[in-house]
């Protein structure tokens, strides 16, 4: 009987929920439907439309099931003016015209340099440059510039309402296109890059000619394989200084390999062949600053020992640039000018230098001295000065000079033979003590290991003559410390021995 009643129960509570849900499916049946669509369409058409922020496609466009209510509708054609609106949707079919305007014309201005050039504007010609093209529409456009003899320029220009797009074109003629072609495909051309500078200097890019000269005198220095073009880039830049060519602006042809040879003296410091012609056609063109800057250069790359001051003035007779005397009275008519031309005297210096007049080099060189602006400059030369009174045996004087010279800031190869040639003059003046001195600084500064030792067996002597035999004993000590050669090892044993004889 309980069991009847249970099964009872069960039925029941099932009966109850059927009916429950077949009620409230009544109810969603007979509820009114609260979406709508939406139909887009604007003028002109196949603008992008978004609705709420959602892309939903170019007009016409049909939107569905949208909730009924306000919402946010935007048009976008390019060219056009944006259009942004609220629109009420409701239940059912629903339609919105946009009308877009057109935004306002813009135009483009196209020049050339040269000017002349054919302007193609979407693959139609419009005129020649200088050109303006109004009236066209907000967009972007290929532009192409074609003239005669010239590489073709293209790109695309975007133009924009109410503004103009402007564009300048510096125009590649073929002729430098070549010229740089070959020079990319050999970067030892020297033919092509003199050739490329005569272009530049045709058409008054005197800028670029010299860059394109001082790049064929910097092959030629470092090149070796280029030395059969030295002849021919010598001949083709004095065309220019020798005015053969009518060019433009003569006197800035003559600037141009002017500061060709000075770039390539900066660029090449150790190549002495461009030094003469730098310094004589900056001198002859009154450019004293960058004909000072070149002497100061070489002097400061060349040791006097290899006597590069000597080679400067000789060199240009070499060229047949003429004999001392003409020379001579250029420098002394430049002198008469102005006293303190640093680049006169010193070209008078290296006349008298190869003269072998001693104490007119002397007098030049004193006179430099407190003109040069650089302290390694005027340290070299106090070095040079001091040689020439050694040769007239003035070894007072001598050591006056080289002791300026050491005061001076020098050189850090500079020093060590500095002190050795003071050691040397305060020798002969029988100042001992302070030979040994700057025998010392004279070791200190000198990098060659073995050169050193050799030079401490001298100092070694010269503490013996002095009667420093605690010093020559702990100089020679040093030298079979450091030395690996058999000949000084050989007199530092020596030397000891007899140092040990004299003082057990």
């Amino acid at each position: 009987m309980k069991l009847h009643h249970i099964e009872y129960a069960i039925w029941t509570a099932a009966a109850l929920v059927i009916l429950a849900i077949v009620g409230w499916g009544a109810v969603l049946l007979n509820r009114p439907d609260r979406s709508g669509t939406l139909v887009v369409e604007t003028t002109p058409g196949r603008a992008s439309v978004w609705v709420d922020g959602n892309f939903v496609g170019t007009a016409p466009v049909r939107v569905e099931g949208l909730t009924a209510g306000r919402h946010v509708l935007r048009a976008v054609k390019f060219g056009h003016v944006e259009s942004v609106r609220w629109v009420d949707v409701t239940s059912g079919a629903n339609a919105v015209q946009c009308d877009l305007a057109t935004l306002p014309d813009g135009s483009m201005k196209v020049t050339s340099e040269p000017p002349g050039a054919e302007v193609f504007v979407a693959g139609e010609l419009r005129g020649r440059t200088p050109l303006v093209v109004d009236g066209l529409r907000p967009d972007r456009y290929p532009v192409r510039l074609r003239l005669v003899n010239y590489l073709d320029w293209t790109d695309t220009v975007e133009v924009e309402t109410n503004r103009t797009a402007e564009r300048s074109v510096s125009l590649k003629s073929r002729t430098e296109a070549g010229y740089l072609a070959a020079i990319r495909a050999d970067s030892n051309d020297v033919i092509a890059y003199v050739d490329l500078a005569h272009y530049y200097i045709l058409r008054d890019e005197w800028k670029k000619a010299e860059e394109a000269f001082t790049n064929a005198l910097v092959v030629t220095a470092r090149e070796p394989s280029t030395a059969h073009y030295t002849g021919r880039l010598t001949q083709e830049i004095q065309k220019v200084w020798g005015m053969q060519f009518k060019y433009s602006d003569l006197q800035r042809g003559r600037e141009v390999v002017t500061n060709a040879y000075v770039n390539a003296v900066e660029k090449c410091p150790t190549y002495q062949r461009y030094y003469g012609t730098a310094i004589q056609y900056a001198g002859d063109l009154g450019m004293n600053e960058k004909a000072r800057k070149v002497i100061e250069t070489g002097i400061l790359s060349f040791p006097h020992s290899q006597s590069w001051a000597a080679q400067t003035v000789p060199s240009w007779n070499r060229r047949g640039r003429g004999d001392d005397e003409r020379v001579l009275r250029l420098v002394d008519a430049r002198l008469k000018k102005d006293p303190n031309d640093f680049v006169a005297h010193f070209q008078r210096m290296t006349v008298m230098r190869e003269r072998g007049e001693t104490d007119e080099v002397i007098k030049e060189y004193t006179t430099l001295i407190p003109l040069t602006r650089d302290k390694r400059v005027r340290s070299r030369l106090m070095l040079e000065l001091g040689r020439m009174h050694e040769r007239k045996q003035d070894y007072a004087r001598a050591a006056e000079a080289y002791r300026d010279a050491v005061r001076d800031e020098p050189l850090e190869k500079d020093k060590a033979p500095i002190q050795y040639n003071l050691v040397r003059v305060l020798g002969k003046l029988d100042r001992h003590s302070d030979a040994l001195d700057a025998w010392e600084q004279a070791v200190r500064f000198q990098e060659d290991v073995e050169l050193a030792c050799r030079w401490r067996l001298e100092w070694a002597a010269a503490a013996i003559s002095a009667k420093r035999l605690d010093k020559a004993d702990a100089v020679l000590r040093d030298v079979l410390k450091l030395s690996q050669d058999e000949k000084t090892r050989s007199r530092a044993e020596t030397l000891l021995k007899n140092v040990k004889e004299t003082n057990p």
